[in-house]
Order: C-alpha cells, then structure tokens, then sequence
C-alpha cells in the first residue's frame, strides 16, 4: 500500500513546522491543527471534515455513538462524539498512523491488534489487506463493546477478545479510560490475560504476520521476559512505547534480535531479519 501523495506532503510540512519552531509553541499547535482539517478535506472531503470536526469538538454528548463513513474503511465506524474516538480515527485512518508498513495486499495473512480500542486499527487492516485475519484484545468493557459493533460487518475474518496481552497469563486489573485504559497489578475490574504464545497458538499457520502493541507500557514487560519463545515467529511488530524505560527495553530486545527497526510519529515499525519488504 502506498501513502497518498497528500498525506506525505502534509506530515513533511508537520516535522519542518515543528523542527523550526517546537511541537510545545502555540504557533505549531495552530499550525498542526490546521495541517490535520486540511488531511481531513483531502481524504473524506470537505462535507465529511466539517462534520467529523463537529464531532470532534462535541462536549456532553459521549454517550451517543455515531457512526462515520471514513473513505479507507470498507464499513462505517461508530464513535462517541468529544471523545478520544475521533482523533485517534484521524490519525489512524486519515493520517495513515499504521498505514506506514507498505506489505503486499495479500501478504498479511494473520494479524494481532493487541490494544483495539475502539476496532479502528483492525478495521483499517481488514480494510487494505482483504486476505488478512485479525485477532484483537481489549480488555476494557465500554471500548470492546462499541469495538464489536465496529468489527461486526467484517464476520468471521476477525475474533474480539475481551482480555489483555501481557507477558503472562493470568488475571490483572482494569483502570483508565479511553485510550489510557491499562491492567495493573491491583484494582476493582479483574481481565483475563493472554501471552504473545498464546496468540501465536491460534494462528492457522503458527505465525504472526502483524503483531501491533499499544498496551499503554505493558509492552515493556512483554519484551523483558522469555521473548525468545515467540518473537522468532513473528514478521512485524508495530509497537507505540510508553516512557524512556519502555522504549529502552522493547528496542534493545529487537536490536539484539537483529531485526531492523525504524520510527513514525510515536510507532516503531520493526521487522524480523528473515523479512524482506
């Protein structure tokens, strides 16, 4: 898949604004909103970008979802106005977030979206890869169930788990909301938790072709024990970091894998040694 030639101009316009004048000044902020309603116009059209930025600053109305026709996605998503939903739609679907791994149409064949959310990273990939599986986990309640409205036209090629990935299996607890929805060692919502193997034993082939992590800073303890046992079964890893500490384990276990890793706005994009792209 290639990025749109008008979603790569408007992220090299982002970083020179922001190298020139920082990401925390007012001007670059301006700047950066500007930047996102003109991505918005050019992917789903003017009419589409005034109401998705209606939504978007919607307030006292998160309880009624509305679903959006976004022009990447074969069926309409449902989100909840004045949320995160809509700006975590924009940046996976309008400014392509995850949409930077450039595999073959047919290539990803089973795919793990640990961290769903809401179902918008797996419905992009079960949008621009249509051989692909995908197997999700959300472990928080009020996301997995508008996620298994969203996930629910693309039938049987996708299965919503409502558990957490972590590096053991077992039982932690739910606390956070929306996109910083987390499982601790303590709280009041028990999850169930599954390990990377675990994922890798529902895989028809016993691979993972795309493992996405945004499991908001377990990936650090995923990646400090016994990745040995799956990471050799893995093709790509699409990885969001949460702290230096985090980073600093996930990249030094996949360089000391020898697999090549390179950065997109807050992702690693990291793919095995044997893989070619």
């Amino acid at each position: 898949m290639k990025t749109p030639v008008h979603t790569g101009f408007v992220e090299l316009a982002r970083r020179n604004i922001r190298e020139a004048i920082g990401y925390r000044s007012w001007a670059y902020r301006t700047a950066a909103r500007m930047l996102d309603l003109g991505a918005l116009v050019l992917s789903e059209g003017p009419g589409a970008a005034i109401r998705i930025e209606r939504l978007k600053a919607a307030t006292g109305q998160r309880e009624k979802s509305v679903a959006v026709k976004f022009r990447r996605l074969k069926y309409p998503i449902s989100l909840r106005p004045g949320s995160r939903d809509v700006e975590t739609l924009i940046s996976n679907v309008v400014r392509l977030e995850y949409g930077q791994l450039k595999l073959p149409t047919d290539a990803a064949h089973f795919i793990v979206d640990g961290g769903a959310y809401i179902g918008d990273t797996s419905a992009y990939f079960l949008s621009i890869y249509p051989a692909s599986r995908i197997l999700a986990l959300e472990p928080n309640r009020e996301s997995f169930d508008i996620a298994k409205r969203n996930l629910e036209p693309y039938g049987d090629r996708v299965a919503l788990l409502h558990k957490a990935l972590a590096d053991k299996r077992g039982t932690l607890f739910l606390s956070g909301l929306e996109t910083g929805a987390k499982v601790t060692a303590t709280g009041t919502m028990a999850v169930e938790c599954l390990t990377v193997s675990d994922l890798i034993a529902m895989s028809p082939n016993g691979r993972i072709n795309v493992l996405k992590l945004d499991i908001e800073g377990a990936e650090e303890a995923l990646f400090s024990n016994e990745t040995g046992e799956w990471l050799n079964k893995v093709d790509h890893i699409i990885v969001e970091t949460h702290g230096p500490a985090c980073e600093k384990v996930v990249l030094g276990a996949l360089e000391s894998a020898n697999w090549t890793v390179r950065r997109y706005r807050n992702l690693y994009y990291c793919s095995a040694p044997a893989v070619f792209q």
